[in-house]
């Protein structure tokens, strides 16, 4: 998924995160540990 830049990002310990789509940031902010995995490699997660 591409980032879009028009959706805020998020910090969580020095990695600034970007979203796809705006039910991301709330689910990140709920369980970053769960995402910032896939972040730093540019994956998605599937629910």
């Amino acid at each position: 998924m591409e980032v879009d830049p028009s959706i805020q990002p998020a910090e969580h310990d020095g990695t600034l995160v970007g979203f796809g789509c705006r039910a991301c940031p709330p689910k990140f902010a709920r369980e970053p540990e769960r995402y910032l995995p896939a972040a730093r490699n540019n994956v998605t997660v599937e629910d």
